[in-house]
């Protein structure tokens, strides 16, 4: 179940990341969260309507402790990620990393 706990969201305990400013920030590892298959990035459906419905601006994903950055709009995931529901998982959008707005390498 998803809910939010303060500016932290969760899905059931596990944290999905934290609404800072008028962003919204969460770290993904790309060997579990990548979806080869739409070569993108999954965004709990909920997650989304209700960043939009706080009217956050951004979305900042942390990939990989901190080696690469991408950023995007609740409004472009929601318009441009695709439907997506594996089986005994939530409804997801998956936003193609080509569809970012920013994307940035780090060196760490």
């Amino acid at each position: 179940m998803f809910r939010w706990l303060n500016n932290t969201a969760y899905l059931g305990n596990n944290y999905l990341g934290k609404i800072v400013g008028t962003h919204f920030a969460c770290v993904r590892d790309s060997k579990k969260h990548y979806f080869r298959i739409f070569q993108g990035w999954g965004f709990n459906k909920q997650l989304i309507e209700s960043l939009i419905k706080k009217d956050i601006m951004e979305i900042r994903v942390i990939v990989d402790d901190g080696r690469r950055l991408l950023i995007t709009t609740p409004q472009d995931v929601s318009m441009m990620g695709k439907n997506y529901q594996a089986q005994g998982y939530e409804p997801q959008f998956v936003l193609p990393e080509a569809n970012f707005d920013k994307k940035f390498e780090m060196e760490v």
